[in-house]
């Protein structure tokens, strides 16, 4: 019998790390484990998910528990003398899923204006100059077209963004306008000095969250 594929959205959260499938509350997730453990743990009760280590950051944020990656992200202890670099997605994937996530949720605005993803595609979209890694609209049918790096986002990236601009521009946008969102978890000053010339580029710098909670 095949798994069953869930998300973090098909789970509600019932307190204590814990969370349960909203159709089958016998399926239970305890979002403390690692990842590793919860996809063992989807798999025991007939389930499975895309990408263990981005459903467990998104289970933790669900209702504001502490958030992790788990196995993928290392916190070392600094002393005031180093430079501390803030925790960043070992992998690309995982930061796809979870801006995925918060799209879904019509909780990301450019410029002010909310996107949602292009024909509710949760996939790469494919063109003839590469994938674009997240491909949006806002209520005006202008496009969003989203270039993901993990860790510092540098100069490079802008050919890259600005070749899949160019395809919307002529095979979608049908005259509205197509802009660039630059995610990454720094921006360095090479990139930062390209887009100043480039106002159709936005740059975001995203950041992971972590709290701790008193249990005793």
């Amino acid at each position: 019998m095949p798994l069953r594929r869930v998300t973090a959205g098909d789970f509600e959260y019932i307190g204590n790390g814990l969370f349960r499938l909203k159709d089958n509350p016998n399926v239970t997730i305890d979002a403390r484990r690692s990842a590793s453990q919860i996809k063992e743990s989807l798999r025991r009760q007939g389930c499975t998910t895309q990408n263990k280590n981005g459903f467990q950051f998104q289970l933790r944020n669900r209702e504001g528990y502490p958030g992790s990656l788990g196995e993928n992200i290392n916190i070392e202890q600094n002393t005031a003398e180093e430079n501390i670099e803030p925790p960043s997605f070992e992998l690309e994937r995982p930061l796809r899923e979870w801006l995925i996530y918060e799209i879904s949720n019509n909780t990301i605005a450019i410029n002010g204006r909310k996107v949602k993803l292009y024909k509710n595609s949760r996939d790469e979209y494919r063109t003839d100059v590469g994938n674009i890694d997240i491909l949006t609209v806002d209520d005006e049918g202008n496009f969003y077209v989203f270039e993901l790096k993990r860790n510092l986002g540098t100069h490079n990236a802008i050919g890259q963004v600005l070749s899949y601009m160019g395809w919307v521009q002529e095979h979608l946008a049908n005259n509205r306008e197509v802009k660039g969102v630059i995610v990454a978890s720094d921006i360095d000053e090479r990139l930062k000095a390209a887009v100043r010339v480039a106002p159709n580029i936005v740059l975001l710098k995203y950041k992971l969250h972590f709290e701790l909670e008193k249990v005793s």
